[in-house]
């Protein structure tokens, strides 16, 4: 325990460095290298296996997902705004992304499903009612062998974490005063608690279309074991699952258009400061 304690403040420290001195953030620079670390690891356990036919099915299965990801992380919809200050009507639009929690409702999911399968392996020992109900939790509840019971947990998880953390980052009465106060409006809608209710909706609209893919994702290579096993479509006995496991996709690809969007503000700051 001392050691993982030990362990655990280092690479806080390292984060923290690195998200002050670096680019991108710290944390998840770190959680980033630990996705990618077990690549080879998956590629060896399918050579091993002989299942060649398997790792180009997954390996184009992956790139696909990785495209579908970045378009989803990237997409947004245009909430149409009128700007009457100077006289005459300026058109403009207000951005708001379809997957606005990013990867962080993986991470919280994660976090929580793995805690009734640790509880449950502790109780087992213990027997009597208590054994029973630990006994339970950690053939239903683990990771390592997912019932449809963890399936839907994990899946509900991360949909109920999107909304979450969006009702949290994202203060739909903020943004209508602002507009408001900037001379603008959304047409057909009238300013100020009005124009927040509409773009609440947008935004649950959104997220019930972000979250719910974020959570397809995440539970996608449990089903698809469950599928073969049903079905015989692979010879493995094992879990299938991306060259990198469906939340650990979104991470990197989160991870990696973040670093991304820093360095291209840092290069635009950059040459902004030289031509003045």
């Amino acid at each position: 325990m001392a050691y993982i304690t030990a362990g655990t403040m280092i690479l806080l420290w390292l984060g923290d460095l690195i998200t002050e001195r670096g680019i991108g953030n710290g944390t998840s620079i770190i959680i980033f290298a630990g996705v990618l670390a077990g690549v080879p690891q998956y590629i060896l356990n399918y050579v091993s296996t002989g299942n060649y036919s398997l790792l180009a099915f997954m390996s184009i299965l992956t790139v696909l997902v990785i495209y579908i990801i970045i378009r989803f992380t990237e997409g947004y919809r245009k909430v149409p705004l009128i700007y009457t200050r100077t006289g005459r009507d300026e058109r403009s639009y207000f951005p708001i992304r379809v997957n606005q929690a990013g990867m962080v409702p993986i991470i919280f999911a994660i976090a929580i499903i793995t805690f009734p399968s640790l509880i449950g392996q502790i109780l087992a020992k213990r027997g009597g009612m208590g054994g029973s109900i630990g006994e339970w939790l950690a053939a239903n509840l683990s990771m390592q062998n997912p019932s449809w019971i963890y399936i839907g947990a994990y899946f509900l998880l991360v949909l109920g974490f999107s909304f979450f953390y969006v009702s949290i980052t994202f203060n739909t009465t903020d943004v209508a005063e602002n507009i408001q106060k900037r001379g603008g409006y959304i047409p057909g809608v009238r300013p100020g608690k009005e124009t927040a209710t509409y773009l609440q909706q947008v935004s649950d609209r959104l997220n019930l279309w972000g979250g719910g893919f974020l959570a397809i994702i995440a539970v996608f290579p449990y089903i698809m074991t469950k599928v073969n096993a049903y079905f015989n479509l692979f010879p493995t006995s094992s879990q299938i699952d991306f060259l990198i496991s469906g939340s650990g996709l979104i991470i990197v690809v989160g991870v990696i258009l973040d670093i991304i969007r820093r360095i291209d503000t840092d290069m635009k700051s950059f040459d902004y400061k030289k031509f003045h």
